[in-house]
């Protein structure tokens, strides 16, 4: 319980329009073609709803929080999957927000052993190392790294914030997919 209020503080102190994922701060550490190392920090989360979460932070080399992003998997119920999608997410994140130099962090240390030896024989996951793999391959600037879970606290918290919160943008979906096809 103790660890649990301290995620809770920690998760609800941080400044509210830095979490904002639809908002893209001014300055990301990408600058006239030359690029600053950020971390991403990423961890999954499982309900017992049948749904799964990533929750994304990034970070620059000061340790402030530039973005953070929840991811939403439905009907994932496996934590090496939904930690497997999370990292991939994290990837094309910040592939996308162009920026060439990355260091992911996350808790699942059997996840990222496998990345680090390229070893994407694995009937659960497989196919989504092998697109880590060549996400990684293009992207020379991005590493993987295991931290324990003390470190990936706030991660960690994002997850269990955006599965939270899942369950009502689930519901919304499924009220709008409702509507849509009585019309």
């Amino acid at each position: 319980m103790r660890q649990y209020h301290q995620q809770l503080h920690e998760w609800v102190s941080l400044p509210e329009d830095r979490l904002n994922p639809h908002r893209v701060p001014q300055q990301l550490p990408v600058e006239d073609g030359t690029s600053r190392s950020v971390v991403c920090m990423w961890d999954g989360a499982v309900s017992a709803n049948s749904h799964s979460t990533a929750g994304l932070i990034l970070k620059d080399e000061g340790g402030n929080v530039l973005l953070a992003k929840g991811v939403f998997f439905p009907n994932i119920v496996d934590p090496l999957v939904a930690e497997t999608l999370g990292l991939r997410e994290g990837i094309q994140w910040c592939q996308a927000l162009g920026i060439h130099q990355v260091r992911f962090e996350g808790d699942a240390k059997v996840l990222i052993e496998k990345v680090n030896a390229k070893d994407a024989r694995d009937g659960r996951v497989g196919a989504i190392i092998s697109e880590i793999l060549s996400l990684l391959e293009v992207n020379g600037g991005f590493r993987v790294r295991f931290v324990g879970r003390n470190s990936n606290r706030v991660a960690h918290s994002m997850a269990r914030k955006a599965l939270s919160l899942s369950q009502t943008s689930y519901r919304l979906y499924d009220l709008c997919l409702w509507v849509g096809s009585r019309i």
